[in-house]
């Protein structure tokens, strides 16, 4: 590990609510995996060796994602709303939206990883309760079992990842974008829908198992290029859902893009759902 990757690390450890305790454990204790976190009056634990943090400081400490979520509106509404994270590594997205300024009326978490899951399931329920549904599965474009490697996790876990060294591997459910939304918001609007799914959102618009994109009021993504293929392939590919590219970036995440239904109107602080 680099030195300015150290100092990045210690520096993102002043940021929680218990950087004593992380410092240490840094320091001291760094063959213990699992450390635990607060931050914003929420508890969570990251596991070292999954890279778990790598997920959750960009989130809650860097502001990764704020611009786009701001942009929403959801912070500012005082309706319940819907908020699906596919490709939840650890949490980090989904947390911030555990604090008393927003109301929740359900969140859906799905990941791959069957040990990133375990941890990702212990932070939503530990903070949000039952108001959130952990999803052990991947995204992708049909139905169908797929093999996992057996890995701690990693914020870069894709579908098409080479087999574990020992050639195990655990059998997780593949599912589609509408299959999932059908399943846990049948008949209803989502606020927001985060997606980082690497690269298999190429998958999931090719294979046409997105019909329910019609139904997100906003669509949060990190685009990943694949074949040639850049944002502005992907704007076109979502045009025919209603989905309109917003003017709001954050050069700490350049491949992270924020489309709306009806991107001129797209607050909707007392819509219906």
């Amino acid at each position: 590990m680099s030195i300015p990757t150290k100092v990045a690390g210690f520096l993102a450890c002043l940021k929680f609510d218990n950087p004593l305790q992380l410092i240490v454990s840094r320091l001291i204790f760094r063959k213990s995996r699992f450390v635990a976190h607060r931050w914003n009056g929420l508890q969570f634990i990251a596991d070292q060796e999954g890279g778990d943090e790598c997920g959750l400081r960009p989130c809650l400490v860097e502001g990764m994602y704020n611009p786009f979520i701001q942009a929403t509106g959801i912070f500012q509404s005082r309706a319940p709303r819907n908020v699906a994270d596919f490709g939840a590594n650890a949490g980090g997205f989904s947390l911030l939206f555990a604090v008393p300024t927003v109301k929740i009326k359900k969140l859906v978490a799905v990941e791959m990883n069957p040990l990133t899951h375990a941890r990702m399931r212990l932070n939503l329920l530990t903070n949000f309760g039952p108001k959130a549904i952990p999803i052990n599965a991947a995204v992708g474009g049909c139905l169908m079992s797929l093999n996992v490697p057996f890995t701690s996790g990693g914020t870069g876990d894709r579908i098409h990842l080479s087999r574990s060294a020992d050639d195990s591997s655990f059998s997780v459910p593949m599912r589609t974008l509408d299959d999932l939304l059908n399943a846990e918001f049948p008949g209803q609007k989502i606020d927001l829908l985060k997606m980082d799914i690497e690269g298999c959102e190429w998958d999931v618009l090719e294979t046409g198992q997105c019909e329910r994109l019609r139904d997100c009021r906003h669509l949060l993504i990190e685009v990943h290029p694949h074949s040639g293929r850049g944002i502005t392939d992907f704007q076109k590919a979502v045009k025919p859902y209603g989905l309109e590219l917003r003017e709001v970036r954050n050069a700490g995440a350049e491949d992270v893009f924020l489309f709306s239904q009806n991107a001129n109107a797209s607050s909707e602080p007392g819509a219906n759902h």
